[in-house]
């Protein structure tokens, strides 16, 4: 019985530590994207999952952009068209500056911390590497800092492709329809 309760405050203690460092890895991350509004990495409808069509308006409030999304549950990794990518060290740390269509003829050009790089081998063409950075994401009633892999999009009718990792456990997708969340749903 002793041994099982020492235990039990062993996992106590690293529970606590595990998520007071996930705490402020969370609050430095929102620090570091601009953005002032509270971000829930969990859906804020608890277990209730939002259906979502094929195409969705979604916003990245650090820049003050929105964009038309598609929905893929194909895709891991959530990409966004981004050009004049360029690597650069920061406080001994790897950054990228990239730039991004503003929607209304003009660039933004942001830099951030580069979280990996990703290499993607495609069968045909040449392989690539991807730069992967945290962005706030808001689509409907869901703000999540997640993966996002900068690509170039130009070749495609979307500039910004979510993928799993902000689908998985808050959204359900209906490829039926479009448009089911409005951006003023939050």
């Amino acid at each position: 019985m002793r041994y099982t309760l020492i235990l039990l405050n062993i996992f106590i203690s690293i529970f606590f530590v595990a998520c007071t460092t996930q705490k402020s890895l969370d609050e430095e991350m929102i620090k570091n994207t601009k953005s002032k509004s509270y971000v829930s990495k969990k859906s804020i409808l608890g277990d209730k999952k939002v259906t979502v069509g094929s195409i969705e308006y979604v916003s990245l409030p650090a820049f003050n952009l929105t964009y038309k999304a598609k929905i893929d549950t194909g895709a891991t990794t959530t990409s966004i068209h981004a050009f004049d990518i360029s690597e650069f060290e920061k406080d001994g740390k790897k950054w990228v500056k990239f730039k991004l269509d503003d929607t209304k003829g003009g660039l933004i050009e942001e830099s951030l911390p580069v979280e990996r790089v990703v290499h993607i081998k495609r069968h045909g063409v040449e392989n690539q590497e991807r730069y992967v950075v945290k962005m706030q994401l808001t689509l409907g009633k869901t703000t999540q800092i997640i993966d996002v892999s900068l690509t170039d999009r130009t070749k495609f009718k979307y500039p910004l492709l979510i993928g799993k990792n902000y689908l998985h456990g808050h959204m359900i997708v209906d490829v039926s329809k479009k448009f089911l969340t409005s951006l003023d749903e939050k």
